[in-house]
């Protein structure tokens, strides 16, 4: 079956509640579903490389149709544990934040939203595992739309989202090697400048994320005790 023919099946009304059911509850079904999640992702990204096209043809509703899908099986334990665990379901997601980090700023509203949202589902899992999410492309993409560098006028949702997934990645920072990818790349004086929005939400997390990296800091910081 060509893709379209599969994105024309899929785009008929059906129930996505059912289906993630049958699919939790039967892992080797949501083992080959991934696996053909993973060929078609890796496929559509070894044809654009890093020129993510807009979401206006039948070939890209399909693509965000998949990463839907992975949103909505991240919504329970069963399906963020499966993402951010099994080998299969962790390459799923690395492909998705690779579709966000070469997501261009004028073509990419719809797919960093609905990306963000699978990301952030599976991060929250539990602390720690999801750290391999914690990747620096990644991190400058939740940057730019954090404070919209680029003039792309991000909705407040979307500037919602990338401050909530920073949070959770931020709280899966369990290792040196993860705290200095944080430090490294996370543009700290655009969350202070955020910490006096005028969007409460906004505000609250700018500042829980301030005081989670200065917690951050006093852990992984070596500090030199003077006698």
């Amino acid at each position: 079956m060509h893709t379209l023919d599969i994105w024309q099946q899929m785009n008929k009304p059906f129930k996505f509640n059912k289906l993630f059911h049958v699919l939790c509850l039967i892992k080797d079904k949501l083992t080959k579903l991934s696996e053909i999640m993973v060929n078609v992702l890796t496929s559509f990204i070894d044809t654009y490389q890093s020129k993510i096209p807009t979401t206006d043809t039948e070939e890209t509703m399909f693509i965000l149709s998949i990463i839907g899908l992975v949103a909505n099986l991240s919504t329970e334990d069963r399906g963020r544990q499966f993402f951010s665990q099994n080998n299969i379901g962790k390459n799923v997601i690395k492909l998705i934040m690779t579709i966000v980090t070469h997501t261009s700023s004028s073509s990419g509203n719809q797919w960093k939203k609905i990306s963000y949202v699978a990301l952030y589902n599976v991060s929250i899992f539990s602390n720690g595992s999801s750290g391999f999410m914690i990747d620096a492309g990644l991190v400058k993409a939740l940057n730019d739309d954090i404070e919209d560098r680029n003039n792309t006028m991000t909705g407040p949702d979307q500037r919602c989202f990338a401050l909530k997934l920073l949070h959770s990645l931020l709280r899966n920072v369990c290792t040196k090697t993860t705290y200095n990818i944080m430090k490294n790349n996370v543009r700290l004086s655009s969350l202070v400048k955020l910490t006096s929005a005028v969007d409460t939400e906004i505000k609250t997390i700018a500042q829980i994320i301030l005081e989670d990296f200065r917690k951050a800091n006093e852990k992984f910081e070596t500090k030199i005790i003077m006698s």
